[in-house]
């Protein structure tokens, strides 16, 4: 449950993963804009509905074997009250969370500030007040500087396939197979491909550089709604990590812990995003007409 959680909530904010933070600069190649704000609205009631309803589909699938923890309050309250009251450093950094999190939905709102700028001012913040060590922190944290290098070399190896015309010939190698399907029938076709192709990636990040930008060629190949796509395809990337052990860093971890069996993982992956398409072409779909995206 908190694997899938995790998968579904990271794919509601354009800001909840490095691959979904990608979407927008390969979706500006092919003349699509996305914002902070509009990928939100456009997937939250999907996401939702699928955080309601996905911790009942895995309760009655695979039944847990503790069902009450009456002494869990007691214990909570317990460490809470060992810990102390909030220190200064905590309190900055509470203070710097909210304030990001308003900058990224009014600066995006109001055009006056985008993600980045918001994330290198919580930094900053952070340093100057003393949250952060720049050589404890920063130059230490090997996983951010991975995410950084990685995440530019995708990005710039991804303009440079565009540029060259790699999605255009794909697209064009494609295009008479999908263009005898009906035009709805061929972008949930491409939808489908997508989500399950990540079977084949143990990288969210590897999966929506390679995929991205070839499928959203494909969906203005065949008329379809690509600004919708564009959103959808971000949402999909992350949903689709959950559908096994590999699919992405946190599934890793959780899959280690040794709780769950191979094969009870990768059912209930399925189960689950058989439940996730589900939702999608159910209260997506509606939700999505009344946006005017469809």
């Amino acid at each position: 449950v908190a694997y899938h959680a995790n998968c579904i909530s990271s794919g509601m904010y354009l800001t909840g993963s490095a691959a979904v933070a990608m979407t927008p600069k390969f979706a500006e190649g092919l003349g699509i804009q996305i914002s902070w704000m509009s990928f939100f609205i456009a997937n939250s009631v999907p996401c939702l509905v699928l955080m309601g309803t996905m911790p009942l589909v895995l309760y009655y699938a695979y039944p847990p074997e503790v069902k009450s923890t009456p002494e869990a309050k007691e214990l909570a309250s317990r460490k809470l009250e060992a810990m102390g009251p909030l220190t200064r450093n905590e309190k900055v950094m509470l203070g710097t969370f909210v304030s990001c999190a308003l900058l990224w939905v009014l600066g995006d709102l109001f055009k006056f500030m985008d993600a980045t700028t918001t994330a290198l001012v919580g930094v900053t913040m952070l340093l100057l007040f003393g949250v952060l060590d720049v050589k404890k922190d920063v130059i230490t944290e090997k996983a951010a500087w991975d995410i950084l290098i990685w995440f530019s070399t995708l990005v710039m190896l991804a303009d440079q396939l565009s540029a060259g015309g790699m999605f255009s010939w794909f697209a064009a190698s494609i295009k008479p197979q999908v263009q005898s399907m009906n035009s709805n029938v061929a972008v949930i076709c491409l939808c489908l491909l997508y989500y399950y192709s990540h079977y084949c990636f143990a990288s969210v990040t590897a999966h929506v550089a390679c995929l991205y930008t070839a499928f959203l060629t494909l969906v203005q190949a065949v008329n379809g709604p690509a600004q919708l796509c564009a959103y959808l395809f971000g949402l999909l990337t992350m949903l689709s990590g959950g559908i096994t052990h590999y699919g992405s860093g946190p599934g890793v971890a959780y899959f280690s812990a040794g709780y769950l069996p191979l094969k009870s993982w990768w059912a209930l992956g399925f189960l689950v995003s058989l439940l996730e398409v589900t939702v999608i072409g159910t209260v997506g779909v509606v939700w999505w007409k009344f946006l005017g995206l469809l």
